[in-house]
């Protein structure tokens, strides 16, 4: 990402609890926080890797590569 904006973007490894307590911080309440945070952990570990076409079908039209969505601007 910071190729495409030339902007410096910053990645910082948390664990679950770190990222739980980040986004109860930010306001939203312990349920929602810690499915997040669950939601995180699973995506790491690749148990949500399996892709579709299920997104193109659902909005009738190809989707855009994430480096051309940023490229974009607005």
């Amino acid at each position: 990402m910071s190729e495409v904006t030339g902007k410096p973007i910053l990645y910082q490894l948390v664990t679950p609890e770190q990222y739980q307590g980040i986004l109860t911080g930010a306001g939203l309440d312990e349920g929602t926080a810690g499915f997040l945070a669950a939601l995180d952990q699973n995506m790491g570990a690749g148990i949500m890797s399996v892709t579709g076409d299920d997104l193109v079908r659902l909005i009738g039209h190809p989707t855009t590569p994430l480096a051309e969505g940023l490229r974009q601007d607005g």
